[in-house]
C-alpha cells in the first residue's frame, strides 16, 4: 500500500515554532518529507507527495536540515517484560549541590525518547489535569522539556539541558526563565526503567524549581508518538489509544492523518516495518479516476469493509474471523491483479474518517496485503495493517490493548 498526503501545513508550523517547540509530528513528517530521489525536492517547497508502504528511504540532506534546526526527543531501547519500577516517593526539594562549571553532557541513551503521564492538577502554575509528555532529544540526549499537549504539539515547558551526572541520574539545567523557573537553576533525579522498557521513573533528589520537580517526578509511560525505536509503548495517535509492542533495533517515525496515525521504520535501514491504524476508515466511489475518486463513508461495521474491499478493482479477497485486543475482527488476505487497468499510481482505496482529509492509502497492481478490520463498537471500526514478516505481524496483533488511560506499573 502506499500513502499520499500534503504536509505543507505540518511544515510551515514547525518552521514557525522552531526550535523551542518544535511539533512532534511534523519532526516525523520533514525526516520523512524527501524519501526517493524521484520524490525528492529542495525545502521548504514540499508539495504533495506519496510513498511506498514497502519501503522508505530518507536522504542525508533531510538528517541534516533537522540536526541543524532543532531537536526531538524520541529513542528508546525496549527488552523483555519484567515487574515494572516502584512508584516514585517524595523527596524534598533543595537546590542541589553546585559545581563548578557543570559540564553539558547526556543522561544514558536507555531514557532518550518520549514518555506519557496522566498528570494531575498543578495549581502552582495552573495547570489543569492533562496527558502531559516528557521528551527527551532523540538525537543526542541534551534537550529535555515537557509538551503541556500531546495532541496538538502546543505549549512546550520547562525547556532545560542536560548536564553531566552519576550512572542513573538526569541532572537538568533551565534554558529559561518559565512557570516559575528561573534560567540556570538546576535539578537532580534518579531514573529507573523497567526492564520490559515501558515505564520510567523520575524520582527527585533536589530541584532548585518546585515547579519543575512536580512535573518530573513521576512514572512516565513510553510513546510511540513522533521518533521512536519502538518495544512496548502507547500510540496515541488514535480514540481509542493503543497499548502494543513494535520489533526494537530500528527507528521509527510516527505520521498520518486526524485518528489515522502511521508508525514507519525511515532512513535506508532494511528491513521496512510499518504499522498503521485507521478509524472508521473510508473509501471511494472511483477508485481509478485521474479527476474526481468521489471519496465516501463506508458503513462501520466489518461485513461493509469486506464488501468495499472485495469492490476494488483487481481485488481477490480471502477472509478470516479472529479476535484482537479483546474485540471481534476479520482478516483480509488481498490481492490485487497484476494486470489491472487503473492510475499509473495505483488504485485509491482508503481514507480517514474526514472526508476533507488529505491523507489516503493506494494499492499497487500485483500487490498481496494482509488487513484488518476490528468492530471497536456498534459504531467504530479500525482498520489495521502491518508491514513485516508473518511472526512480527502475530507478536504486534497479540500485543495489542485498547485503552482509554495510560497503564500504570
Amino acid at each position: 500500500m502506499s500513502t499520499t498526503r500534503d504536509p505543507d501545513r505540518l511544515l510551515r508550523a514547525w518552521l514557525d515554532l522552531m526550535p523551542d517547540e518544535a511539533p512532534d509530528r511534523a519532526i516525523a513528517t520533514v525526516l520523512q518529507a524527501v524519501e526517493t530521489t524521484r520524490q525528492a525536492r529542495v525545502l521548504p517547497r514540499i508539495g504533495p507527495w506519496r510513498y511506498p508502504m514497502n519501503r522508505l528511504s530518507i536522504i542525508a540532506t533531510a538528517a541534516l536540515v533537522i540536526t541543524a534546526l532543532v531537536g526531538g526527543a524520541y529513542l528508546l531501547a525496549g527488552g523483555t517484560k519484567s515487574p515494572a519500577p516502584a512508584t516514585p516517593t517524595a523527596a524534598p526539594t533543595a537546590k542541589p549541590t553546585a559545581t563548578a562549571a557543570a559540564a553539558i553532557a547526556p543522561p544514558a541513551q536507555p531514557i532518550w525518547g518520549d514518555w506519557a503521564a496522566d498528570v494531575p492538577a498543578i495549581p502552582a502554575f495552573s495547570q489543569p489535569a492533562a496527558q502531559l509528555q516528557l521528551s527527551i532529544d532523540w538525537q543526542n540526549g541534551l534537550t529535555i522539556w515537557i509538551q503541556r499537549s500531546v495532541l496538538d504539539d502546543c505549549c512546550n515547558a520547562f525547556k532545560s539541558t542536560s548536564l553531566q551526572a552519576g550512572p542513573k541520574e538526569l541532572r537538568v539545567r533551565a534554558d529559561l526563565q518559565v512557570l516559575g523557573c528561573e534560567a540556570a537553576q538546576e535539578g537532580l533525579y534518579t531514573w529507573n526503567r523497567s526492564t520490559d522498557g515501558l515505564f520510567l521513573t523520575l524520582t527527585l533528589v533536589a530541584d532548585a524549581c518546585p515547579n519543575r520537580a512536580a512535573v518530573f517526578a513521576r512514572t512516565w509511560v513510553h510513546s510511540l508518538g513522533a521518533v521512536n525505536d519502538g518495544g512496548p509503548g502507547v500510540n496515541y495517535g488514535v480514540t481509542p489509544m493503543i497499548q502494543m509492542a513494535l520489533p526494537t533495533g530500528q527507528r521509527y517515525g510516527m505520521d498520518g492523518g486526524e485518528q489515522a496515525p502511521e508508525i514507519k521504520t525511515f532512513g535506508d535501514v532494511q528491513p521496512f516495518r510499518a504499522f498503521v491504524v485507521v478509524r472508521n476508515p473510508g473509501g471511494f466511489g472511483a477508485p481509478c479516476s485521474a479527476t474526481d475518486t468521489k471519496k465516501m463513508n463506508v458503513a462501520r461495521t466489518t461485513d461493509a469493509f469486506v464488501t468495499y474491499v472485495k469492490g476494488l478493482p483487481g481485488a481477490t479477497v480471502q477472509t478470516s474471523t479472529t479476535m484482537i485486543g479483546g474485540r471481534p475482527a476479520v482478516r483480509l488476505g488481498v490481492s490485487i491483479d497484476p494486470a489491472v487497468k487503473c492510475l499509473p499510481s495505483g488504485i485509491q482505496a482508503f481514507h480517514p474518517e474526514k472526508l476533507t482529509d488529505t491523507f489516503d492509502w493506494w494499492f499497487n497492481p500485483g500487490e498481496v496485503q494482509p488487513l484488518y478490520i476490528v468492530q471497536m463498537d456498534a459504531s467504530t471500526t479500525f482498520l489495521l495493517w502491518y508491514q513485516g514478516t508473518a511472526d512480527e505481524e502475530r507478536a504486534v496483533l497479540a500485543s495489542i490493548k485498547f485503552i482509554d488511560k495510560l497503564p500504570t506499573p
